[in-house]
């Protein structure tokens, strides 16, 4: 009797783990291409300050619903990155959301923020060199100096005009949409 005691115990432990893996089993949902995902930024991010490696703080400003069902509750953590930046505007990617404490990478579209018209600044600061550069021309060497003197002062503005162009800040509360490029598995507890 002990010998058919021995040899039952390990398939009737096979079998209630097996029972117990089927009724603790996750379920999967994708959110596929094109979903949009609001959110709303926690951190300020600046132009003049931004890491291209840093993480950045925002929380899920919508719940992601799928066929009537919320996958993800609204102030969801997200996680933003700047993806490019230069002194007058800034690209900014969603690059995962933290659910129920686990880190999920997806891929969106990049947001662009932009400060003012640079190419404004640009044709101003162009025109305005341009007209110093004519008159010192002018002055110093006549009508051909005037020419040369205004294509430099052209030149010199136009590099002036795009230097100072002012940078982009991103305040706290700020809203983004974002769609998502990649499909992205979900599994549901």
């Amino acid at each position: 009797m002990k010998r058919t005691s021995i040899a039952i115990l390990p398939q009737v432990c096979l079998l209630l783990g097996v029972g117990v893996f089927a009724a603790t089993a996750e379920t999967s949902i994708t959110l596929p291409v094109g979903t949009e995902i609001a959110v709303r930024t926690i951190d300020r991010i600046s132009s003049k300050t931004a890491d291209l490696h840093k993480e950045y703080a925002g929380t899920l400003d919508d719940s992601i619903v799928v066929d009537g069902v919320t996958v993800v509750p609204e102030n969801t953590n997200a996680v933003l990155r700047v993806v490019d930046k230069n002194h007058g505007s800034l690209s900014i990617s969603l690059i995962a959301l933290i659910i129920n404490g686990h880190r999920v990478d997806v891929n969106t579209d990049k947001i662009d923020s932009r400060r003012g018209s640079t190419a404004k600044r640009t044709a101003i600061g162009a025109g305005a060199g341009a007209g110093t550069g004519a008159a010192i021309g002018a002055i110093a060497g006549g009508g051909a100096g005037a020419g040369i003197g205004a294509a430099v002062g052209a030149a010199a503005g136009g590099i002036f005009g795009h230097m100072t162009a002012k940078p982009v800040e991103v305040a706290p509360e700020t809203r983004f949409t974002y769609r998502l490029s990649a499909p992205v598995e979900l599994n549901r507890q």
